[in-house]
């Protein structure tokens, strides 16, 4: 099972491939089995963000291995969130895939400078309103 990141706005955004030859951070739009994450939103558009590792798990890791390209793919998205809310208001979830559905069982709000300073944020079942 895989971390997944979700990111609303009352705009469009922009989508990001992964790309296998040079791996790195990338934004896609729902699927079909992720639509019912939109509930926990009170903002229209919905992507997913993910790391080198295609899904969300790479900007968390779990040893030493891959540290850096873990910390370049969460300084990528913080960058990404910060474009984000230049045009307008962004909300994050985090969850396990298939969890899609649960409510946050933690609420934060926080500046783009806050999410540069941790990673306690991409916490499974948490929600963060960024502060612009």
């Amino acid at each position: 099972m895989c971390l997944a990141v979700y990111i609303a706005s009352d705009r469009d955004l922009p989508l990001k491939e992964f790309d296998p030859a040079a791996p790195g951070f990338n934004v896609k739009p729902l699927t079909s089995h992720e639509t019912s994450v939109r509930q926990q939103f009170s903002l229209r558009h919905v992507v997913y963000a993910g790391s080198q590792t295609s899904c969300a798990c790479g900007f968390v890791p779990e040893s030493d291995e891959g540290v850096e390209a873990s910390a370049q793919s969460r300084a990528d998205l913080v960058q990404y969130l910060e474009s984000a809310l230049r045009s307008g208001p962004v909300e994050i979830f985090t969850c396990w895939e298939g969890d899609q559905e649960r409510g946050p069982e933690r609420r934060l709000k926080l500046g783009p400078a806050q999410l540069s300073q941790t990673a306690d944020w991409l916490a499974e079942l948490t929600f963060v309103e960024l502060l612009a």
